[in-house]
């Protein structure tokens, strides 16, 4: 009859350590005090004047799909954000975010929307859409050029 307590009482004691688990596991990630749209730093990298840094951060869209956008902070003062993207990018498709080789250019490429490029006109960044707005294709950043896929090579020149 002992053996049959101790083996119900360690029973019991594994199964109430498991629902402790899984209730603090729900509590991380359902806790309504953490923002879900707040955003986690991915990457960041030097602008090639060394005034800029890029970030790439988590973010999500309205239906909650995870995604990635970006800001650009003033080199040296993480508090500073002197550009925030209000673009989105899908994490299911393909994204690289690049600055320009010799320039403080910043580019994007998304497997579902296509290339992006931000240049910097004084205080602000502006857009553009690669296909409407062609520029030298040797501008685009050689690490980038390489993963292209082939029908931009294709259609831009190699």
């Amino acid at each position: 009859m002992k053996t049959i307590i101790k083996i119900a009482l360690g029973t019991l004691g594994v199964i109430g350590l498991l629902a402790a688990g899984y209730f603090l596991l729900v509590l991380y990630l359902f806790n309504p005090a953490q923002d879900s749209r707040s955003e986690e730093i991915f990457s960041a990298n030097d602008s090639p004047s060394g005034k800029y840094e890029l970030l790439q951060v988590n973010t999500e869209d309205e239906a909650e799909v995870p995604g990635y956008s970006f800001n650009v902070w003033e080199k040296g003062s993480k508090n500073t954000t002197i550009y925030e993207a209000n673009d989105y990018f899908r994490k299911r498709d393909r994204f690289i975010l690049s600055w320009g080789d010799n320039e403080d250019i910043i580019w994007v490429y998304s497997g579902d929307l296509g290339l992006f490029y931000w240049t910097n006109e004084g205080d602000s960044w502006t857009k553009h859409d690669f296909a409407d707005e062609i520029i030298d294709s040797n501008r685009i950043p050689a690490e980038l050029w390489k993963d292209l896929p082939n029908s931009y090579k294709q259609q831009y020149g190699d």
